[in-house]
């Protein structure tokens, strides 16, 4: 048997036990489906706020307020509607 050999056979008896697999076999998973769970109410919260927003007078979406020369944009919004 020749050096190289030798080092793979010894290699193959060698166990190593590493503290916390099977704890991390149970926590990763759970982690997991939090992420992916939050991953999707945050999908949903974004668009409820998307259609808030539609309704939202000083949207973005809709033409910017601009203030009449002495109106504040609030009072201007007030007579714009």
């Amino acid at each position: 048997m020749n050096l190289v050999d030798a080092i793979f056979a010894a290699l193959g008896e060698q166990t190593v036990t590493v503290i916390g697999t099977e704890a991390v076999e149970l926590v990763i998973p759970r982690v997991a489906g939090q992420i992916k769970e939050l991953k999707y109410q945050r999908a949903i919260v974004a668009e409820e706020v998307e259609k808030l927003l539609d309704d939202f007078p000083l949207s973005t979406k809709r033409q910017p307020v601009s203030s009449r020369s002495g109106l504040s944009p609030a009072s201007a919004m007030t007579v714009r509607r």
